[in-house]
C-alpha cells in the first residue's frame, strides 16, 4: 500500500499512524479515510503544507480515495501532490517523477469514461513540468486515442 512506501522517509510517530491507516484499510475504507484524514490536519498543523509529512500523508490519502471508487477526488489529491513535491524538490526530481507516475498509472486504470473526463486536469497539471511531465502527457494522449472511440 502506499503507506509502506510513505512510511520511509516520516517520523517514528507518523510511521505508527500510517501503519494504523492501512490496517484500517485492510477492513473497512471509510474507517482508513477518516484516520487519514484526521493525521492530514494534524500534520498540516504541526508541520505545514509545504512539509515532506504532510505531502506523505496526501499521498496516502489520495490513494484511499481511488480505492475508494471516488476517482475525481483522487485525480485532485495526485494532482496536489504532484505539485506540492515539484514545489519541495523541483520538476526533475525523483519524488515528482514518482509522482507524476502513480497519478498516471491511477488515472490509466480508471475506468473508461472517468479517465477521459479527468484527462484534461491531468495533462494540465503534466505540462507544467519538464521531462516527466511531457513524457506523461504523450502517454495519455496515446492512451485516450487507443481507448476512446
Amino acid at each position: 500500500m502506499a503507506a509502506e512506501a510513505a512510511a520511509a522517509t516520516v517520523s517514528a510517530e507518523e510511521t505508527g499512524q500510517l501503519a494504523a491507516i492501512q490496517a484500517a484499510a485492510s477492513v473497512d475504507l471509510v474507517r482508513a479515510t477518516v484516520l487519514a484524514e484526521e493525521l492530514d490536519a494534524k500534520t498540516t498543523a504541526a508541520r505545514g503544507e509545504g512539509h515532506i509529512e504532510t505531502v506523505r500523508v496526501r499521498e496516502v490519502r489520495a490513494y484511499l480515495a481511488l480505492l475508494t471508487g471516488h476517482h475525481e477526488t483522487a485525480v485532485a489529491w495526485y494532482l496536489h501532490v504532484v505539485r506540492l513535491h515539484a514545489g519541495l524538490h523541483g520538476p526533475e526530481h525523483t519524488e515528482t517523477v514518482l509522482a507524476v507516475r502513480r497519478a498516471y498509472s491511477m488515472w490509466k486504470a480508471m475506468p473508461a469514461p472517468d479517465a477521459v473526463l479527468l484527462a484534461e486536469s491531468l495533462v494540465e497539471a503534466f505540462a507544467e513540468l519538464q521531462g516527466v511531465g511531457a513524457e506523461a502527457v504523450a502517454r495519455m494522449r496515446d492512451h485516450l486515442l487507443r481507448r476512446v472511440p
